[in-house]
């Protein structure tokens, strides 16, 4: 059995031998690696991410063979590539307009009785006035 074989140790470590070895979300969710070729991938126990066997071993301690892909560079995230954007080229970004309009958010904080007329009319304002600053904001 699971428990025999760890007779004499402490009773956490045979618990967790015990887990390990019977309860599926406790066992290992990658199956050994195979081969010449290692792949790093995040593996986990149960729920618990990132594992510790993800995260205790750097890519630096298995050597580059050279049928291995190289994975990283120091280029920029191709991502982050600004190809498409307005601004692409630019070395200098614009500054920020300087005085972004806000108030009708002092309007959501209203909460004074008010006729159904008024209130609609305020509705309408803090409707236009979002409306505005998303178009400024994105216009930053």
């Amino acid at each position: 059995s699971a428990l025999g074989a760890s007779r004499g140790a402490h009773p956490t470590v045979r618990l967790d031998s015990f887990l390990k070895s019977t309860d599926p979300c406790y066992q290992h969710a990658e199956a050994p690696t195979q081969g010449d070729r290692f792949i790093r991938k995040m593996a986990t126990y149960g729920q618990i991410r990132p594992s510790v066997s993800f995260v205790s071993e750097a890519r630096a301690v298995r050597p580059m063979k050279e049928h291995a892909a190289l994975d990283m560079s120091t280029l920029p995230n191709p991502v982050m590539d600004p190809r498409g954007d307005p601004r692409e080229g630019t070395f200098e970004i614009p500054a920020p307009p300087p005085e972004v309009d806000d108030s009708f958010i002092k309007m959501y904080q209203n909460h004074s009785l008010m006729l159904p007329s008024e209130r609609y009319k305020e509705h309408l304002k803090m409707k236009a006035g979002e409306q505005k600053w998303r178009e400024e904001r994105d216009a930053v």
